[in-house]
């Protein structure tokens, strides 16, 4: 456990391989007046089984960069895993994944909040699981939620999909699909005009009968 009273007025800076804040039978946190964490790795945040044993991030602002960042609740009541910005915006960058998953005791949200009036929460990850806009603060409420609440608004920012790629048309095939509608059926497109022998077996039986009458 890591802790700067809350009269302090100073920054942390913590740069670091990767950082496990863990509660057990007791909670764990981190939370000076303003935190700036910096992990090559990954952070983990994660509650524990006993009640209130929670696992948190905290400060007036909170600016975290990491690989991969997970927060999981614990199976105890109100064992959150959170990352709090009580006086400011929550800024949190990932270059892989952002995962917030509930766990399964009462009040163990999985949660990332900014609650004063001008705070903000911004998190840009590769892929973002468990990613939900929360319309109220989730804690002390009897359930256990997954998402992020801040009252000056939250955005999730991830890649977009790339375009889908331009359909070639083969001229040929939709020409020949064409002629063969245009005949009303589901079959070829057959001319009803004569054919050249029966042009001929037509003109033979009109000579015969001229000479009959001759």
């Amino acid at each position: 456990r890591v802790k700067v009273g809350s009269s302090t007025t100073g920054t942390m800076t913590i740069n670091a391989g990767s950082v496990d804040v863990i509660a057990g039978i007791a909670s764990a946190s981190i939370d000076p007046a303003t935190l700036d964490l910096t992990v090559a790795g990954d952070l983990v945040l994660r509650g524990g089984s006993s009640t209130s044993a929670f696992a948190e991030i905290a400060g007036g602002t909170v600016r975290v960069s990491a690989a991969n960042v997970s927060l999981t609740g614990g199976t105890g009541s109100g064992t959150h895993a959170a990352i709090l910005a009580t006086n400011g915006d929550a800024q949190i960058t990932t270059t892989g994944a952002f995962r917030l998953v509930a766990g399964t005791g009462p009040d163990a949200d999985a949660a990332v909040t900014a609650t004063a009036v001008t705070g903000a929460v911004r998190v840009s990850a590769a892929s973002c699981i468990g990613c939900n806009t929360l319309l109220a603060d989730p804690f002390d409420n009897g359930t256990a939620e997954a998402g992020a609440f801040a009252a000056a608004g939250v955005t999730f920012v991830t890649p977009q999909p790339p375009p889908p790629a331009p359909t070639r048309t083969d001229n040929s095939v939709t020409q020949a699909v064409v002629v063969a509608s245009s005949s009303g059926s589901g079959t070829s497109n057959v001319s009803n005009r004569p054919s050249v022998d029966e042009d001929k077996d037509d003109d033979k039986q009109r000579r015969s009968r001229n000479v009959c009458r001759g």
